[in-house]
């Protein structure tokens, strides 16, 4: 049976939701949300192992949104330039980044801690569909003639994503730099030099 998605493991889900919202993911612990929920802790602990996957289960319905999201708006921009369509993708996944970055500390934390148990934050579905979008359109960029010879995508892509740290989107947020701001800095430092020719027009993009 899976203990996530019954009735008591919806319940401690919401329940988490709340007291993230209300007090701050990190000033939230497991006592909290099991006395929250009104269950024990050996009921909580059998259905969320840690409170990293507790965030990930949280975060499940805001993520598929965000993938649902992505595909739409790529499909409908499948005649633009790839740069513009990557800067897109990536101020996207910036907003997205700051908007939750509470909740990707503890995941993370989960994910190194469990290494042993073959739990890999390369092998999760948030990274693989990360990587694939922007390894995929860094593709098609070379197979253009767009993208500059010494770029090998499927490393590109996995030092793009690297940078969206949480401790690095939490330093941002605290210096005051807006998101749109950091969006520029980002397609300034790490898009448009991958590419032989970028449009200055991206902005249509966004």
């Amino acid at each position: 049976m899976n203990f996530e998605m019954d009735e008591v493991g919806r319940d401690i889900i919401e329940k988490a939701r709340q007291l993230f919202n209300e007090h701050g993911v990190e000033a939230v612990n497991m006592h909290q949300i099991a006395k929250k929920a009104g269950i024990g802790q050996g009921t909580l602990y059998r259905r969320f192992p840690n409170k990293g996957a507790l965030c990930m289960s949280v975060l499940d319905s805001q993520f598929e949104q965000f993938m649902a999201n992505t595909m739409r708006d790529l499909t409908e921009k499948a005649a633009q330039p790839v740069v513009i369509r990557l800067s897109a993708f990536i101020q996207s996944l910036l907003f997205f980044s700051l908007e939750l970055r509470e909740y990707i500390r503890p995941i993370l934390s989960a994910i190194c801690a469990e290494e042993k148990n073959n739990q890999d934050w390369f092998l999760a579905e948030p990274y693989t569909f990360m990587h694939a979008t922007v390894s995929g359109l860094l593709e098609e960029a070379a197979a253009a003639g767009q993208l500059r010879p010494q770029i090998l995508p499927t490393i590109a892509a996995s030092l793009l994503i690297s940078s969206f740290s949480p401790e690095l989107m939490a330093h941002f947020a605290e210096q005051g730099y807006s998101k749109e701001f950091i969006s520029e800095q980002y397609r300034a430092t790490f898009i448009e030099p991958m590419f032989i020719e970028a449009p200055e027009a991206g902005k249509d993009g966004n």
